[in-house]
């Protein structure tokens, strides 16, 4: 049509806040007990108005967790018409806004990490050496679903417990900083 796009508002830009390992934005599905308690409410105090909160899977890769919360920016840019957004990612929520940030650098202003385990975590380690059956690992992702079907709703086929005890072994953690450098333009904060 010729029609020249809008221009993108610029800073301040909107936060996203992204939760970490078991979490969503209501926390165990319950309506009272958010993920992010009060820090969406203490940012509006401050004049941060434009405050998400989106959920991505529970228990899954930081890549396949990541590909969900570009989705999620995505629209949160279309609905408030900015470029770009800051990520403050708590736990797992760190090493998605990583990969983000890695995948989309032209959607991420910063990335803010809270408690993230940018060197892994030893303890998934003990649990990949304990159930090193994929048997042991089958029974438990299907005990997790059954657990976490009632308190997440969105909880799906695709979700697994042991792609994210992976990324936080120190193979996969490894993996994961080798292939999601920091991106030129993007500011990075721990």
């Amino acid at each position: 049509t010729g029609m020249p796009e809008p221009e993108k508002l610029g800073p301040p830009y909107p936060i996203v806040l992204a939760h970490g390992f078991f979490g969503t934005d209501n926390f165990a599905g319950l309506d009272f007990a958010t993920y992010f308690f009060n820090v969406k409410d203490h940012l509006n105090k401050q004049g941060e108005m434009n405050v998400y909160t989106p959920a991505v899977d529970p228990f899954n890769s930081s890549d396949y967790r990541g590909d969900q919360l570009i989705a999620h920016i995505e629209k949160i840019l279309k609905e408030t018409g900015h470029a770009k957004v800051n990520i403050i990612g708590h736990s797992q929520g760190g090493l998605d806004a990583r990969a983000v940030a890695h995948k989309r650098p032209d959607l991420v202003a910063s990335v803010v990490t809270v408690a993230t385990p940018h060197y892994g975590a030893p303890v998934a380690d003990v649990v990949l050496q304990l159930v090193d059956d994929p048997l042991y690992q089958d029974v438990l992702n299907e005990l997790l679903k059954l657990i976490g079907a009632p308190l997440y709703d969105d909880l799906g086929n695709e979700t697994d417990v042991f792609k994210a005890l992976y990324l936080f072994s120190q193979p996969g953690i490894n993996e994961f900083n080798a292939s999601h450098p920091n991106q030129p333009g993007v500011y990075y904060a721990s």
